[in-house]
């Protein structure tokens, strides 16, 4: 598998640390790209999708595994896809 690894772009002045927004739009395009990368190595990717714990296998089906009971304490940084 390979790795490739790419710099986060960072401003002047701006902690993203500090700045809710700006980390958590680091997280969800640091998700994608995962998703993505191991999608293209033929495997699956477990998400949390509209209440339920899916798999998802790189031809895009997805298979329902479980409901998740505590929906409301989960809160995304996202969507998937």
């Amino acid at each position: 598998m390979t790795q490739d690894s790419t710099k986060a772009k960072y401003s002047a002045g701006k902690n993203a640390l500090e700045n809710f927004n700006t980390l958590a739009s680091y997280a969800i395009s640091g998700a994608r790209k995962a998703k993505r990368r191991v999608h293209r190595e033929g495997l699956t990717v477990t998400v949390i999708k509209d209440g339920y714990i899916v798999e998802v296998t790189p031809d895009g089906s997805e298979k329902v595994l479980k409901g998740v009971n505590s929906v409301d304490k989960f809160k995304p940084l996202g969507v998937t896809n």
